[in-house]
């Protein structure tokens, strides 16, 4: 090929103008946006044209100029958003054990712990005067407060099971939400691309909506060639180009072993659409395996501390119910020394509320209370042996040694107390709502530390950009300046003619 001539030095000018100018372009709107949240720092794509050859040997012909697109890294981006998911998964629990703890009450006087000391001890103080009024009346009253007490306190766990459930349902419906606008979005980053235009800024949106979505559940993200996303949460894809997944709140039953007990559980779970919905008999459901963010959060408290907790509050009523009436009934009341006799054979709670086929779903703690005739007539508390005989107080010490009785049988401790079995859901919330706090602050270290990192990679300094564009606009001067001298050597050579 022979010389190119002057056209190829002009054309290499033009480039290179066209090529600055881009990258002040992309410089200027990267310091535009430098405050936006959520914005990629974006870059221009120069690369060296082609090499011809010539008389002269091998010649460049110049720049090529394109918008490179955003900077990011996938990786720190996928621990940025692992990172999100433990952080709000540790917050969410925190604040909710915290409101749960409050509810119970347990940590104050009136908790079923205290009362439960204050029932048994009654019985004591009966012991040394069985033959008087006033202890039974005493025995009553504490049995009452007993009873009052497990009765707030299992509305206590339905409310927590409610507010659990309801904040349960907020959080999926933005999940849902999210999907469906994740999804729209990633039809348009396709339509762009598909059109030549950037879709950059669109790619953004986006990463913000995927960035809050993995604030409510474990998140994983895979993109394609052609810049398209597909979201899952926990193996199953709930926001692509094809569309979204709604998803719902189910109870499962799952048999299990509870402290040494066969029980049926109902497991509070996400699920999506069934496999086969269109069959009415078996619609099959599709379980969300969530594992983190709060979703999460409030589903480990609802099947792990609150489930179990209501389990041992009716144990306790069941027990408590038992063990009372087994001992109360083979006594026999105040004497009375004009019949001669005393009420015997009564029950001391009554034994119609016991419910032990469900204890997940039954009510025995809301309805645990005094027999009637216990209750409208003190007198017929039993302290005594059924033969009704003066002095004899038997009975009001079997009662009173019931509070240090190893009644509970459990997976970890052989058998406990009462007041040590109702202290292991106390135990279990105040060591979850300790290992959430301290799961919060190490997850917020780690998540301060992947942020930094992404705006390391994603993030837009000014100094930077000011340098860039200092640069961008001597090399626009300089391809301007070949530009002119090349205009001037077609000056030359025309005057010459």
């Amino acid at each position: 090929m022979a010389g190119l001539g002057l056209n190829h030095i002009l054309e290499i000018a033009k480039r290179g103008l066209f090529a600055q100018r881009l990258g002040i372009d992309i410089t200027g709107h990267n310091v535009a946006n430098a405050t936006r949240p959520g914005y990629s720092r974006q870059r221009a794509d120069l690369r060296s044209g082609e090499v011809l050859k010539s008389s002269q040997g091998l010649l460049g012909t110049g720049v090529l100029s394109t918008n490179g697109g955003r900077l990011r890294n996938a990786f720190i981006d996928e621990q940025v958003r692992n990172s999100y998911g433990s952080f709000e998964d540790a917050s969410t629990q925190r604040s909710v054990l915290s409101r749960i703890e409050t509810k119970i009450n347990e940590l104050t006087t009136n908790g079923i712990g205290q009362q439960l000391t204050r029932f048994f001890n009654s019985f004591q103080t009966l012991s040394q005067q069985p033959e008087d009024l006033q202890p039974r009346i005493n025995v009553v009253n504490q049995a009452k407060r007993l009873t009052d007490t497990f009765h707030t306190t299992f509305q206590a766990y339905q409310s927590a099971q409610k507010e659990t459930i309801d904040q349960l349902g907020i959080v999926l419906n933005q999940v849902n939400e999210l999907g469906k606008a994740i999804s729209q979005l990633d039809v348009e980053v396709l339509r762009l691309q598909s059109s030549g235009s950037d879709a950059s800024d669109t790619k953004d949106q986006r990463d913000i909506l995927i960035d809050e979505l993995s604030k409510l559940a474990n998140v994983k993200v895979s993109e394609d060639s052609r810049g398209s996303v597909i979201v899952s949460l926990g193996g199953t894809v709930i926001a692509s180009r094809a569309g979204s997944l709604t998803l719902s709140t189910a109870f499962v039953t799952k048999e299990t072993t509870f402290e040494g007990s066969d029980v049926a559980v109902p497991q509070l779970v996400i699920v999506g659409p069934p496999f086969n919905e269109d069959s009415a008999e078996d619609p099959r459901l599709r379980l969300v395996n969530v594992t983190s963010g709060q979703l999460n959060g409030y589903l480990n408290v609802y099947n792990n501390l609150l489930t179990p907790g209501l389990i041992r509050l009716n144990t306790m009523a069941n027990v408590l119910t038992e063990k009372v009436n087994e001992i109360h009934e083979n006594g026999a009341g105040r004497y009375n020394p004009e019949t001669g006799s005393a009420e015997s054979g009564l029950s001391f709670f009554n034994p119609d509320v016991i419910n032990t086929d469900d204890l997940v779903l039954g009510n025995s703690a809301s309805l645990i209370a005094i027999a009637d005739e216990i209750y409208q007539d003190p007198n017929n508390v039993a302290g005594t042996e059924d033969e009704g005989l003066p002095g004899n107080n038997v009975i009001a010490k079997q009662l009173a040694a019931l509070l240090d009785e190893r009644m509970f049988l459990t997976v970890d401790e052989p058998t406990l107390t009462i007041s040590e079995y109702n202290n292991l859901t106390t135990d279990e919330i105040a060591t979850a709502s300790f290992q959430a706090a301290n799961l919060q602050e190490a997850s917020e270290s780690v998540l301060q530390q992947m942020q930094f990192q992404q705006q390391a990679v994603s993030g837009v300094s000014t100094d930077e950009e000011m340098a860039n564009l200092i640069n961008f606009q001597r090399a626009y001067d300089a391809s301007a300046k070949v530009a002119s001298t090349v205009n001037d050597m077609f000056l030359t050579i025309l005057n010459m003619v």
